[in-house]
């Protein structure tokens, strides 16, 4: 039967979702046993030393973006049910003032 395109049947053939693409997954091991094997690994720390310290320390700051996981920001929003704060009468200070000599 032919399928046209949209008529609500999804897709036909290629990858199931989830596999990963053949080509990229060979670029990266290739790239992978280039970059770190212990010669590459070795000029790489004397290119390193070679640099100015403010050229060092850009470099490591790139790198570890893929060695560690990047923080996000959380923001906390607290939403209380009290009502507005108002002034104390000089009677309910005193008498609070008492309570916490008593307690502390």
């Amino acid at each position: 039967m032919k399928r046209y395109a949209g008529d609500g049947r999804g897709r036909e053939g290629g990858r199931a979702a989830g596999t990963p693409n053949k080509v990229t997954q060979s670029a990266r091991n290739a790239l992978e046993k280039l970059l770190l094997s212990p010669k590459a690994l070795k000029q790489m720390a004397k290119d390193l030393e070679q640099l100015q310290p403010y050229q060092r320390l850009q470099i490591q700051e790139k790198l570890l973006a893929y060695v560690l996981p990047r923080i996000q920001s959380t923001e906390l929003q607290i939403e209380e049910n009290f009502p507005p704060p108002r002034r104390l009468t000089e009677n309910e200070a005193v008498e609070l003032w008492q309570q916490m000599e008593e307690t502390y």
